[in-house]
């Protein structure tokens, strides 16, 4: 998902499973969100990006998961398709230091079997970052048998998201600019965000 308004972006990931999640799925759901709250903890001025992707891979190895990919990057002004400024990015080798009035779209997530993905838009305060939408931070579970050719309606926060069926899965497409993942108990074959 992503609200945007005279090109500032503030991009936004949940992930919404049709039928019932596996228990592992909802392990590793939880395991990223503790990842994510002990990035945030430490997404102050003075702090590093490579420290948020150290902290936040540190949680994900006491279950022996790993994201090597990027945890994040900077956001703001931007003309589509991208909302990117790319001026940092939070992995390994970025000793960008962070300070208040920086924006960060901080990522957590993927899956082998499955796909997994929550994101946070912040702005780095002097105290703790401010969160920029207020979606709730959970796994949005839509109970239904019927995952052909219909129309699903999942509600995430205030926004309602159309979503529609394909064959690799579920992808919606609804207004006001927002896409988003949605995996299914059918469907194993779905893009890693990794």
């Amino acid at each position: 998902m992503c609200i945007r308004d005279s090109h500032y972006h503030a991009p936004c990931s949940r992930t919404v499973f049709v039928g019932s999640p596996p228990k592992q799925m909802q392990e590793f759901a939880a395991l990223c969100y503790e990842a994510m709250d002990a990035m945030m903890a430490i997404a102050t001025p003075g702090h590093t990006c490579e420290e948020l992707y150290f902290r936040f891979n540190s949680v994900l190895a006491t279950k022996g998961f790993a994201k090597l990919s990027r945890v994040g990057y900077s956001f703001g002004v931007g003309y589509g398709p991208d909302w990117g400024e790319k001026t940092f990015s939070l992995r390994p080798g970025d000793s960008t230091v962070l300070e208040a009035g920086m924006c960060i779209h901080m990522i957590a997530g993927c899956g082998d079997a499955w796909s997994f993905q929550t994101s946070e838009t912040v702005i780095i305060t002097d105290g703790e970052p401010e969160r920029l939408q207020g979606t709730a931070r959970k796994l949005f579970v839509k109970e239904t048998n019927q995952c052909k050719a219909e129309a699903l309606q999942v509600e995430i926060g205030n926004e309602l998201v159309r979503a529609l069926s394909c064959p690799l899965g579920l992808y919606d497409v609804t207004a006001m600019n927002m896409v988003a993942a949605v995996t299914t108990q059918s469907s194993s074959v779905m893009p890693s965000p990794c």
